[in-house]
């Protein structure tokens, strides 16, 4: 692994230790279940504080999942699939092909 590869995501065995993806995982499941439904209220989620090693980055949909639910969580989705559908509809409408591949990246 690189040195300025993200080391959060990535199990890291060795025989001295345990994998530490695992405990990550259980507490990723934790903050989405937690959420349940509807969500916990925006600002009161309890996985931020300590149990994510970057909550305000890596795994900013499991707080978005912890704090608004499952229909906050859906509704994130859904606005990213709109974003896409949007995007698409613009690029297929640019005459130069420059404008078209900035509109996609």
């Amino acid at each position: 692994m690189k040195p300025y590869s993200p080391r959060g995501s990535f199990p890291s065995c060795t025989p001295t230790r345990t994998c530490s993806a695992a405990g990550t995982i259980a507490a990723i499941k934790i903050g989405l279940g937690a959420g349940g439904l509807t969500g916990l209220g925006l600002g009161n989620s309890r996985e931020k504080f300590g149990l994510l090693p970057n909550p305000h980055t890596d795994f900013i949909f499991t707080i978005v999942g912890e704090e608004l639910g499952l229909i906050g969580s859906l509704v994130v989705i859904g606005l990213f699939i709109w974003f896409l559908f949007v995007a698409t509809r613009i690029a297929k409408q640019c005459t130069n092909e420059v404008y078209r591949l900035l509109v996609v990246v």
